[in-house]
């Protein structure tokens, strides 16, 4: 699309054997949907929920997270049993081969919650092993998303619109990219991951088509502030050579 900032994930043909990374920015209610798809989907042999392992204590985890120690992480890491490890807010995490290997091993649909940060990483163990990658990006207005990180309490105002902007910066675009929005019921969010996720044509067609149009919208967002920064820039030089010539010309009338 143009943008500099835009990730794109390759071209689009949904098949039944498939990772697909949830992700989302903070605030966008992305474990609810997830927990509420997995919960839908028990009884599907088709889709598989992947655990990710975390450093963090078992009470603060979801059902579809591993709570380990850091030394049990290191011990894991070492052994080369994570297929993806990643930092985030002082936190460790992992996705473990064997879970992994064996659910794409039987065709499945494998869902993994990660960080936006590992996407090359996972296209390129997906290539290795001749399957497709997608991203069900899960996320809301910036309104709603202020409103609810404002709720937490954990943020100022000032650090949550911080953090508002890196996530915008990160988003990840592309045919491969299929948005949902969670701004209505916790059901409807579940359904539409739900349809996903199996394959409904008309779900994944929505999910695109909103895909397309916040590329687009970012891309003319980038435009307008490239635009702005290059008036400033031509208006700053502008006052500097005016104040040069004023300066020379008062230094010349002061000359005898």
């Amino acid at each position: 699309f143009g943008a500099r900032r835009i990730r794109h994930i390759g071209n689009f043909n949904m098949p039944s054997g498939a990772i697909y990374l949830a992700m989302g920015p903070s605030g966008a209610g992305k474990d609810t949907l997830l927990l509420g798809a997995r919960a839908a989907l028990s009884n599907d042999p088709r889709v598989h929920f992947i655990s990710r392992r975390l450093t963090r204590s078992a009470d603060r985890t979801t059902d579809i997270e591993i709570s380990v120690t850091p030394e049990e992480f290191a011990r894991a890491e070492a052994a080369s049993e994570h297929a993806f490890s990643w930092d985030a807010h002082r936190t460790r995490y992992a996705i473990a081969h064997a879970a992994l290997d064996t659910a794409l091993a039987a065709n499945g649909r494998c869902l993994l919650n990660v960080s936006r940060t590992i996407i090359d990483d996972v296209r390129a163990y997906a290539a290795a092993r001749g399957v497709e990658v997608y991203c069900l990006y899960i996320t809301c207005s910036d309104a709603a998303l202020r409103e609810r990180l404002l709720a937490r309490g954990r943020e100022s105002a000032s650090a949550i619109d911080e953090r508002l902007a890196r996530s915008r910066a990160i988003r990840p675009y592309g045919a491969h990219v299929l948005t949902i929005p969670n701004e209505g019921s916790v059901e409807e969010g579940v359904n539409l991951v739900v349809r996903t996720l199996l394959g409904d044509a008309e779900a994944i067609a929505a999910g695109r088509s909103r895909t397309l149009a916040d590329a687009t919208v970012s891309h003319a967002a980038d435009a307008a502030a490239e635009s702005a920064e290059r008036r400033r820039r031509r208006t700053s030089f502008m006052l500097l050579s005016a104040a040069i010539c004023v300066a020379a010309l008062a230094h010349s009338r002061r000359v005898p």
